[in-house]
Order: C-alpha cells, then sequence, then structure tokens
C-alpha cells in the first residue's frame, strides 16, 4: 500500500466514523473499501502539506542521522521521501 492510499483509507476512516460512530467497525471496514478513492486528493493534499519539516523535524532527523554539522541534510532526505510518497500514486 503507498503512502497516498494510506493517507486515503485513513481520512475516509475518520469521516466514516464521524458519521456512524466507532463501535460499526465492519460496516466502517466496508465502506472504506468502497469509497477510499473519493479521498485520494484529500490525502495527496495532506502529504504536501507536511512537505516542508518544521525546525523539530530538521533537529529530530539530524540527531537520527548524526549530522550534527549538516544543516538541512535532513530536511532534504525528508523532502525527497515525500516526494517520492506522491510520485509513487495512489496505488501499488
Amino acid at each position: 500500500m503507498t503512502p497516498i492510499e494510506a493517507t486515503a483509507r485513513a481520512i475516509c476512516r475518520a469521516e466514516h466514523i464521524l458519521r456512524i460512530g466507532n463501535e460499526r467497525t465492519e460496516e466502517i471496514d466496508r465502506r472504506v473499501e468502497e469509497y477510499w478513492k473519493l479521498h485520494v486528493s484529500s490525502a495527496r493534499a495532506a502529504i504536501e502539506a507536511i512537505r516542508e519539516p518544521s525546525k523539530a523535524m530538521e533537529e529530530a532527523g539530524r540527531r537520527e542521522m548524526g549530522m550534527d554539522e549538516w544543516e538541512g541534510t535532513a530536511s532534504n532526505v525528508w523532502r525527497a521521501m515525500i516526494d517520492a510518497a506522491l510520485a509513487e500514486g495512489e496505488t501499488p
């Protein structure tokens, strides 16, 4: 499953939980399978919105990668990963 599909399914699931409640999980699962593709444009927009990392994300990425001095590198890696997610499209 691509990140766009996973995000579209999550948006769809959240929408249907709001509409019919969380206790009807089988009905929600059925609706997600039927309607998730209607949420692909919202999923793409959500992923595009997080393309620019915050300072906290940049710092966390640099720490994780052991890059104390290379400012911007973690952000470039993040952007490349987001671009790859967007290029994958909505289905495998």
